[in-house]
């Protein structure tokens, strides 16, 4: 029998599944937020995830099937919609052995959905995780460590079979908490000199917390978007459109145009959503507030150069942001697009792109109250408070109040 998650934001339709899913022996857990979901999930550790696509936070399913997967690559995903779609299922592609589950649904397809997932977990050749993770209770002991963190383990003195973070740093045990805000230097007991590098979170629930594990010889900053959602976002709830113009969103797919608008409404954004660039092009001719457009490469037959250049011909004052499942930055760079974000991406990435934020320290990871400099402004040298990282830019106050102290000044 498996372990079942659960995540929908309808309290009926998690209880119709555990109803249905507990007479096989399927030990089950429910979530309703993708929040929750990744929070629950990661403890619970699950065989498979039966997921909604839209939740009422601004992580959607897609969202928790990559952050979980990243944690536990054997996990199984089946996905729930009432709107189904061929831009959905693209984008499942990313995640493999994503099924769907069209809504309304009865219980012999959840059964049957289930049993055909909880065989292919179990038949699954083990991989190694895209994470490194350890859960952490508060008193230090290990409750677990995934694959990806046991091939850590295994270079320490105490091995895989370790049972407390000392055994793995002795004396020098790391700050956890300092971990919350950026990456925080580790040296583990080991026959080799080493150096890892660890986030955390706050303990959940007092009980247990989060760690992700580094070697010295990985990026920092790869798969930044995923840790973030692993590790809990800081400071989204605070998170204001901090300017006038309104946004347009292109895009073909019609739950995407749907989602979108919902994650701009909820931080103040004025906008529309459309699903071709022949509507996006009577609007820019109509509204004069529009400062901005975010283009979806994936989703269109037409030429991106060619819907770069109509854009401008009708409305040379928008900032136009490209989005695309794979990192397309160089090719937006050759079409002269200034900004590119890369799915799955969440409010707070589209806002710093256009503003301007530097965001995390690209060392080790301390969000920043630093912006790039725009023309006109002079530009300053600033160090980043916890690595010491520097950066010609200019001060933010319109950062967060929690971010102020990150950076410092250097003399001139």
């Amino acid at each position: 029998m498996a372990k079942v998650l659960v995540v929908d934001d309808e309290a009926i339709y998690r209880r119709q599944v555990e109803l249905g899913l507990v007479p096989d022996g399927h030990q089950i857990a429910t979530a309703a937020s993708g929040r929750e979901a990744i929070d629950v999930g990661a403890r619970f550790r699950p065989d498979v995830v039966l997921t909604d696509w839209m939740l009422r936070d601004d992580i959607h399913g897609l969202h928790v099937a990559h952050v979980l997967r990243a944690v536990f690559p054997e996990m199984q995903v089946i996905l729930m919609t009432g709107f189904p779609s061929d831009h959905l299922r693209s984008e499942a592609a990313g995640v493999p052995t994503c099924k769907f589950l069209e809504k309304p649904f009865k219980l012999e397809r959840i059964q049957a959905a289930i049993s055909a997932a909880t065989a292919a977990a179990a038949s699954a050749e083990p991989r190694r995780s895209l994470l490194a993770v350890l859960e952490v209770a508060v008193d230090g002991r290990i409750l677990f460590a995934n694959s990806g963190a046991q091939v850590l383990l295994a270079e320490t003195r105490a091995g895989v079979a370790a049972g407390h973070i000392a055994e793995l740093f002795g004396a020098q045990i790391p700050n956890l908490d300092a971990a919350i805000d950026r990456w925080v230097v580790a040296h583990p007991i080991g026959t080799d000199p080493a150096r890892w590098y660890l986030r955390s979170q706050e303990p959940v629930d007092g009980r247990s917390r989060l760690v992700l594990l580094r070697h010295q010889r990985e990026s920092r900053t790869g798969n930044l978007a995923l840790i973030e959602m692993l590790l809990g976002f800081r400071d989204y709830e605070h998170a204001r459109w901090p300017f006038d113009g309104r946004v347009l969103i292109v895009d073909s797919d019609a739950i995407n145009r749907r989602w979108f608008i919902s994650l701009l409404e909820s931080v103040g954004a004025g906008c529309y959503a459309v699903e071709s660039l022949e509507h996006a092009l009577d609007l820019l001719r109509d509204d004069a507030d529009l400062e901005f457009v975010v283009l979806d490469l994936d989703g269109s037959q037409a030429d991106p150069a060619w819907m770069v250049t109509s854009i401008r011909e009708v409305a040379s004052r928008v900032t136009i942001v490209a989005s695309s499942l794979r990192n397309r930055m160089e090719e937006c760079a050759s079409l002269g697009i200034p900004h590119f974000i890369e799915k799955p991406w969440r409010i707070d990435d589209l806002i710093n792109r256009l503003s301007g934020r530097i965001g995390n320290c690209a060392e080790c990871g301390l969000p920043l109250p630093l912006r790039w400099p725009r023309e006109g402004d002079v530009a300053g040298s600033w160090e980043c408070a916890a690595c010491g990282t520097v950066y010609s830019a200019v001060f933010d106050h319109g950062a967060a109040s929690s971010m102020l102290l990150n950076a410092r000044a250097m003399p001139a």
